[in-house]
């Protein structure tokens, strides 16, 4: 009988148990390695000479957009509060920043109220109980319809339309280089609006501040009329466990401002006036 030939010893058995010690330092080796720790991404730079051309090219555009004597707009609002979850459609038309009027609507077209805007002192009309209410500023009109802005209605106004030379300083701080060729800048002193995202663009995508409570605001859907960047999506969220939801089904400016008759807001004669509270300390808008 031919004698069996043996299976050749691999060497990671040869001698005695060395070349298994050795193998298994070579797995721990390149578990450590690899699989141990997370791989971890670079974090994005960007030289100060693109980041001021980024910020530079922003109001390059602001400069060259006309003027905007008149403008209407048209949407939706869904509102979340710990205390309320509504949805409203809503009106807003008139010479910016101010003399605004304001219609607000339930699902079913149903009028909630009215508003009239001018500079920031407010008059709301609601017909289903035949009142009126004035309001010193915008904090108290908003409070009563359940949100804390962190801008005036005439500010809110001009964020919507794409108007930012009185909203956002031309000074930057510092800048910070965010991942999908995102800009971070952060103006210069105490402002509202503390922290400006732009994109590769030079569109403002995201704002926030602190005052008078921690806010974000993120725009979204963007798009371009006559040089004006808009968007048709924007969430605002706060501290306070608030968000907002506003989008715009409709823009229209105008080449002159809105005749004096279309934003007077006419009472019926028995209305009842009243006044809104004082808001809460600190809450206040501009």
């Amino acid at each position: 009988m031919r004698p069996s030939t043996p299976f050749p010893r691999p060497w990671l058995w040869t001698g005695s148990s060395t070349g298994l010690v050795c193998f298994v330092c070579l797995l721990l080796l390149v578990w450590a390695g690899s699989g141990c720790a997370p791989l971890q991404r670079e974090a994005p730079s960007v030289s100060p000479e693109k980041a001021d051309g980024i910020w530079s090219a922003f109001w390059s555009r602001q400069e060259r957009i006309a003027s905007l004597p008149g403008a209407s707009l048209r949407g939706s609002l869904n509102i979340f509060t710990p205390e309320q979850k509504r949805r409203i459609t809503f009106e807003l038309w008139g010479s910016p920043p101010t003399p605004l009027r304001l219609h607000l609507r339930a699902g079913l077209g149903t009028t909630i109220s009215m508003w009239e805007i001018r500079g920031d002192r407010i008059l709301i009309f609601s017909p289903r109980n035949n009142q009126a209410y004035i309001a010193e500023n915008t904090a108290q009109a908003t409070a009563a319809m359940g949100l804390r802005l962190p801008f005036s209605l005439p500010r809110m106004t001009q964020l919507l339309t794409g108007s930012w030379s009185e909203l956002l300083p031309r000074q930057y701080e510092r800048y910070q280089a965010l991942p999908q060729e995102r800009y971070a800048f952060y103006p210069r002193g105490k402002q509202r609006i503390d922290r400006v995202v732009l994109d590769h663009k030079s569109r403002i995508v995201a704002l926030s501040g602190d005052s008078p409570h921690g806010w974000r605001l993120e725009r979204k859907e963007l798009t371009t009329r006559q040089g004006r960047v808009l968007s048709q999506r924007l969430e605002l969220t706060t501290q306070r466990h608030e968000e907002l939801i506003l989008r715009i089904k409709a823009f229209d400016p105008r080449s002159d401002p809105w005749p004096e008759e279309d934003l007077r807001l006419d009472l019926p004669a028995d209305t009842q006036m009243r006044s809104l509270g004082a808001p809460e300390s600190g809450s206040r808008t501009e």
